[in-house]
């Protein structure tokens, strides 16, 4: 090789290695900090808040915080659940810094815990988690059993809330048949569980003179079912009344024998 084409190699070398406004360059070094950098990068599905952190997450609110970088699988949009010793929420990232491992996670829902301490959190990628997986499935599976609702169809359905007006409608049933009386009208009339279990509660009253929420044992059907739940004390109060078990038609209807 000829002295000039050496020259002319050795400043192409010195370009592509220097490093960025710097006169000085080691090229082991550099070498070094390229693999080692590569190395790095993992395709963890768990990560660690590299410390304690105080976050209070609120239903479809965001949280920000710095978990361990350089992980692959943390891609935006991913959904995740994000869990403490004794807090857990989930919600999709918004962004992930790999370089910094700075996190966003935004529709926070799924919310349990008390979250009033700085605690070390974790936050697990769901679609990667098997037993994750595996639950949804049996959740899914148990809503369609239980509710005959699809909970990818109707993420929202709260089986509570149902049942609330579930009961609501087997008294103001009970009410129409036996008093002629429409209960939506009254003034104190409420959608809750206190005034639902008055109202059943006055029913038994009338009938049998006593107040359940102190007579527990009583039955009207003389079996070992307690009344210790408004579900119980409609159910036996229709099984006394009509001889229909809600628990095979909950939405029998009296007043109009169906």
């Amino acid at each position: 090789m000829a002295s000039g084409d050496y020259t002319n190699s050795i400043k192409m070398k010195n370009a592509y290695t220097r490093p960025c406004n710097s006169n000085n360059y080691n090229v082991n070094e550099l070498s070094t900090r390229v693999v080692y950098n590569i190395e790095k990068y993992r395709y963890n599905t768990i990560a660690k808040t590299i410390k304690k952190y105080f976050i209070t997450p609120v239903k479809n609110g965001s949280v920000t915080f710095t978990i361990e970088a350089y992980l692959r699988n943390f891609l935006v949009n991913q959904s995740v659940s994000v869990y403490s010793d004794v807090n857990y929420f989930e919600g999709n990232i918004v962004s992930y810094d790999q370089i910094s491992g700075e996190i966003t996670i935004n529709n926070i829902n799924c919310l349990n815990g008390s979250f009033n301490d700085n605690l070390f959190y974790s936050v697990c990628l769901l679609g990667f988690n098997p037993e994750v997986i595996k639950l949804n499935k049996r959740m899914k599976d148990l809503y369609q059993y239980l509710f005959q609702v699809d909970i990818d169809v109707f993420p929202e359905y709260d089986p509570n809330i149902e049942l609330l007006y579930l009961y609501r409608l087997q008294i103001t049933r009970l009410y129409k048949y036996l008093f002629d009386t429409n209960l939506e009208n009254e003034p104190e009339y409420s959608i809750d569980y206190n005034y639902l279990e008055n109202k059943i509660n006055e029913i038994y009253f009338y009938f049998f003179n006593l107040d359940i929420k102190r007579n527990e044992d009583f039955n009207p059907n003389n079996n070992e079912i307690k009344l210790n739940s408004i579900k119980q004390t409609i159910n036996q109060i229709y099984l006394y009344l009509f001889n229909i078990d809600l628990n095979n038609n909950p939405k029998f209807n009296i007043n109009t024998n169906s």
